[in-house]
């Protein structure tokens, strides 16, 4: 009898691995999935924080520039040189455009220093009129420059746009010097104005995830939507800006991480301090080139010029003369487009020998005289909204036989109320009762002041005056052949008049007239109001004494009116109003209105 051993074989069978294969490579593909799935998670939740951070810091970055600003700006107003233009040459930036999207443009000041470090200070222009260490420096124009936020190729960036002679035009103590800022150019670009790179912040933002909305306070709930309109001009957005100090700016981004969508947005609201410097044109005075023969007159007295304000209102300056004889409706200057009425206005305006002349300003910008004499002429008190000054124009229906002159090319007898809620009167007339009181036209509620005012205007070739109180506008004699109607005054809901301390034994006249008071207007215009009698008739006695922040900053000629006749006074860089010429029986500040530089 034989013995062997028996055994069983080992493994799997054909039929078990054909079951368990499957399975097994199923767990398999789980768990590659899973890791896959969780790194992805890693992945997305990692890019969507990092995504999250670049937001928030460039909404700091925003918030930062703009609580540090003179403004919002529609368009850059310092002229750019090759590459720093949108397209990487002079291509201009707008706040708003169809094709190259939204952008954030500020108006910012130029620094010794980080604008974050408390040692720093403000570069002023240099020969605006005081020299580099002057102790007048600082009522120089603070030299200014532009921060833009923009996006190009899905990416927001942040711009520093510095005119070409920024190292040279500022300066520090007694010397021209070059602020911390410098101009950045987009990356790959040279030139000599590119000193560093555009900052770039957030990635994955179209053209869409940049929205900007402009607000009239820091506690309006309705935008501005003129300021965002890409329909409208540069100068009419500009002119909308202007009447905003807040913004509100959004940054979507949207990004593909390990097949995942990542989006992130962020929002902030903040406002400018200082939006009432708002364009070059703005922060100084611009010359235009005197024709004719007219030049400026000197010693004290302003030299010829215009600006704009932050609503929109245009500006005259200067007492200029001529060695020859006046040509009536010679041309004084040319005023450039966005600085330029929507009709031919009349202005009353002083001559030598402190009598009424009459100064033109037509729609294409020319500046005329049509009477006055060469010795000197003042072109003080020659204000006007611009064509493009965003406010309604509201037409006064006209009474007693006075009827509008011309249409066009003279504007009808008409009023439109500003920003700062001032009323701007304008017109021409003609042909009604000059008795005195008769009213020409009456004035809604909301646009007629509370006292009566004298205003000085040009009637028939010669001096003229109306009234203005409660009823309208009233005539005050003279001829009707026409009759201007320019005028710049606040309404009776207006109660931020300071009143003055008379001097040289002037006194108020009494009520119904205004007491002798100013006030300043958040663009800085300098208003006066008021009816006084009595005072020292001495060419130079001073009537008042203006504070500092509501000074010119040189002697201004302006016209004004006296019992019935042209009479002037004169405004010192010390804040003094003196008395020039006309009568103590009554004598009139209303009218006097002038930018405050000192």
């Amino acid at each position: 009898m034989s013995n062997h051993n028996s055994h069983k074989s080992k493994g799997f069978s054909l039929v078990e691995m054909l079951i368990v294969a499957p399975i097994v490579i199923l767990m398999i593909g789980i768990f590659v999935s899973a890791i896959v799935g969780m790194t992805g998670d890693v992945l997305s939740t990692r890019a969507s924080n990092a995504m999250a951070y670049n937001i928030q810091d460039a909404l700091d970055r925003i918030d930062n520039d703009v609580k540090l600003s003179g403004g919002f700006l529609s368009a850059n107003n310092v002229i750019l040189s090759s590459p720093q233009g949108f397209n990487n040459d002079t291509t201009a930036f707008d706040n708003v455009d169809a094709v190259k999207g939204t952008m954030l443009i500020l108006n910012a000041y130029a620094t010794t220093n980080n604008p974050a470090n408390s040692a720093q200070n403000l570069l002023y222009m240099s020969n605006q009129p005081n020299a580099c260490g002057s102790t007048g420096i600082s009522q120089n124009p603070p030299v200014m420059y532009n921060i833009i936020y923009f996006v190009k190729n899905s990416t927001l960036w942040r711009r520093v746009v510095m005119p070409s002679n920024y190292t040279t035009v500022g300066c520090v103590g007694s010397s021209t010097g070059s602020p911390w800022q410098q101009p950045s150019c987009y990356p790959g670009q040279s030139g000599t104005i590119c000193k560093t790179q555009d900052e770039r912040l957030v990635d994955g933002v179209s053209a869409s995830g940049f929205s900007v909305n402009y607000y009239t306070t820091n506690i309006s709930t309705t935008a501005n939507t003129i300021a965002s309109d890409s329909s409208k001009s540069d100068a009419i957005r500009q002119a909308a800006l202007q009447t905003t100090n807040t913004v509100s700016v959004t940054i979507s981004a949207t990004s593909t991480v390990a097949g995942r969508s990542v989006n992130q947005d962020g929002t902030i609201r903040e406002t400018s301090p200082n939006n009432n410097i708002t364009a070059t044109a703005d922060t100084v005075w611009s010359s235009f080139s005197l024709s004719s023969g007219w030049s400026n007159y000197g010693y004290e007295y302003d030299v010829q010029g215009y600006r704009r304000t932050k609503d929109g209102i245009v500006m005259l300056r200067g007492l200029i003369k001529k060695s020859s004889v006046i040509v009536s409706g010679e041309l004084i200057g040319t005023l450039p487009v966005g600085y330029r009425p929507a009709e031919e206005l009349i202005f009353q305006t002083q001559t030598n020998p402190n009598v009424g002349s009459r100064v033109d300003v037509y729609p294409d910008g020319s500046v005329r005289v049509i009477a006055g004499d060469a010795g000197w002429l003042t072109l003080e008190n020659i204000n006007f909204l611009a064509s493009d000054a965003p406010y309604n124009v509201t037409t006064l229906t006209t009474a007693n036989g006075w009827l509008n002159y011309s249409v066009p090319p003279f504007a009808p007898a008409a009023y439109q109320i500003d920003a700062d809620g001032r009323v701007h009167l304008k017109g021409l007339v003609k042909s009604g009762t000059v008795t005195d009181g008769t009213i020409i036209a009456t004035l809604p509620a909301g646009a007629y002041p509370s006292e009566y005012l004298h205003i000085p205007e040009h009637s028939t070739g010669a001096f003229g005056m109306i009234g203005l109180y409660t009823n309208g506008i009233q005539a005050k004699g003279g001829a009707n052949g026409y009759l201007s109607l320019q005028d710049i005054f606040y309404p009776a809901s207006f109660t931020g008049w300071t009143n003055m301390s008379m001097q040289s034994s002037w006194v108020w006249y009494g009520s119904p007239y205004a007491y002798p008071s100013y006030t300043k207007s958040s663009d800085g215009i300098v208003t006066l109001h008021g009816l006084i009698k009595s005072g020292t008739m001495t060419s130079g006695a001073v009537i008042a004494n203006l504070p500092v922040g509501y000074r010119p900053a040189q002697t201004i000629l302006s016209m004004c009116v006296s019992g019935g006749a042209a009479t002037r006074v004169d405004i010192s860089v010390a804040g003094d109003i003196q008395y020039r010429s006309g009568t103590n029986g009554w004598f009139s500040l209303d009218g006097v209105s002038f930018y405050a530089d000192n």
